[in-house]
């Protein structure tokens, strides 16, 4: 199953989008396997995250418009943001996978949303902190991923929102509530 869906994805992605969709799929493995998620469901999940990363703009938003899953205004006028619906909708009903949480680990890796479950946020931090990441705090971000998940969110939820403001970007409201979900968690684990 695994290698039908790594010779599916193949197809449709660029060599270095291939490539880093192995680095996020063995990246949410090891991070599944540090906190007793299903190891499986985490690498499927990283694995076809960005399945339709690479679809061209007018292609990816169409496929948005007749997938029938849930989007906010701002993500439906957000490219950037569109692959990981149309990413959900082909694991969905191309290739059959029925499990919610998988679909919802895909679908939610970009913008997140508050109460993700342990495999969603897997995914979210899997992908900010594969292999190929570069960026100044990856070094800090793979290390609190390893000590706490749900710091690790607020974390990174901090350095996603700072960006996007920092380029006028607008911010998702499943964002800005991940965000304050993720400050009452660690507020109440005195992690702040």
């Amino acid at each position: 199953m695994i290698d039908s869906y790594k010779s599916l994805i193949r197809q449709g992605l660029s060599k270095k989008r291939y490539q880093h969709s192995i680095y996020v799929a063995d990246e949410c493995k090891k991070i599944a396997k540090k906190y007793g998620a299903n190891v499986e469901d985490a690498y499927i999940a990283g694995l076809l995250h960005d399945a339709k990363k690479d679809v061209p703009p007018d292609e990816l938003k169409l496929m948005v418009i007749n997938s029938n899953i849930e989007a906010e205004e701002i993500e439906l006028d957000t490219p950037q943001l569109w692959h990981a619906i149309a990413s959900c909708q082909f694991a969905r009903d191309e290739l059959g996978i029925s499990n919610i949480d998988i679909l919802n680990a895909i679908r939610y890796h970009t913008v997140a949303r508050p109460n993700m479950s342990l495999l969603e946020k897997i995914v979210y931090l899997g992908d900010i902190s594969s292999a190929d990441r570069t960026y100044n705090d990856v070094g800090k971000v793979r290390r609190l991923i390893y000590s706490n998940l749900d710091s690790a969110m607020l974390y990174v939820l901090k350095f996603v929102i700072s960006n996007l403001l920092s380029h006028k970007g607008q911010v998702p409201s499943t964002t800005i509530q991940a965000y304050n979900h993720y400050l009452s968690v660690n507020k109440a684990q005195n992690l702040t």
